[in-house]
């Protein structure tokens, strides 16, 4: 058997009878990790890595995002992990699919940054994971940090009926579709003249219990959630008279 006198913790182990040579290395140190050759002529020896992992202590550190941003707004992430060997591959994932991202990450600084040059309203509730994985699962369990996107977008008004017909007497619904993000106020006006005195106002909804003839006319409701622009529709209320 051959002695490895100055490496104590290594040694060869087999079955030279049958040309078997294999190197073991006790209580590994991450100062093992690197390239072997086993020869027995230089001129051809065979080569063999030996990878030491290191789990990372902690998940990835995401940067950018903390407050409420607002549509149109560029969004801009940052993700680092610190510590383990080897460094482990940054990747953003949009839910569960990979996000295609406008950079990459590097073994010397370990961050992966994400951007997105204009926000919409369909970025809102985004959840964004940076998944850090050293390549060796059984060894060193991808880990991730995740943020969930929060942005503000003006209100958007739908109208389901833009026109309703009711006959003189008879009660009358008028309403909006509001969505927007904060929650927008809603407020109803008769264009050129005042509304009803007789009206029940429930957030989108104008209830007009018994309609007159003098009821008729285009009426809008307004959402206002201090996003620009204000959200407009409008309503046009035809009564028929007996």
């Amino acid at each position: 058997m051959v002695k490895l006198c100055f490496y104590d913790r290594h040694r060869i182990v087999g079955d030279p009878a049958r040309g078997e040579y294999n190197l073991e290395v006790r209580e590994t140190k991450l100062e093992d990790d690197g390239k072997y050759k086993c020869y027995t002529n230089p001129t051809a020896a065979a080569d063999a890595i030996l990878t030491v992992v290191v789990p990372t202590p902690n998940p990835p550190s995401i940067s950018g995002g903390e407050l409420t941003l607002t549509a149109g707004e560029q969004l801009s992430l940052t993700c680092r992990s610190s510590g383990g060997h080897p460094a482990p591959r940054l990747t953003w994932l949009n839910g569960t699919d990979p996000f295609q991202s406008s950079s990459v990450s590097s073994d010397e600084d370990k961050t992966l940054e994400l951007f997105i040059p204009r926000l919409t309203k369909w970025d809102d509730g985004t959840n964004f994971t940076c998944l850090a994985d050293q390549g060796f699962p059984e060894l060193a369990k991808p880990k991730g940090s995740s943020r969930i996107l929060r942005v503000k977008y003006p209100p958007l008004v739908q109208v389901p009926s833009p026109s309703v017909h009711v006959r003189e007497g008879e009660p009358a619904s008028l309403s909006c579709m509001v969505d927007s993000n904060p929650k927008a106020e809603v407020t109803w006006r008769k264009v050129g003249e005042a509304l009803p005195s007789l009206k029940i106002i429930r957030d989108h909804l104008l209830q007009l219990p018994k309609v007159s003839r003098t009821d008729g006319g285009l009426y809008q409701c307004e959402a206002n959630n201090g996003v620009p622009p204000v959200g407009l529709g409008s309503v046009t209320l035809q009564v028929y008279c007996e």
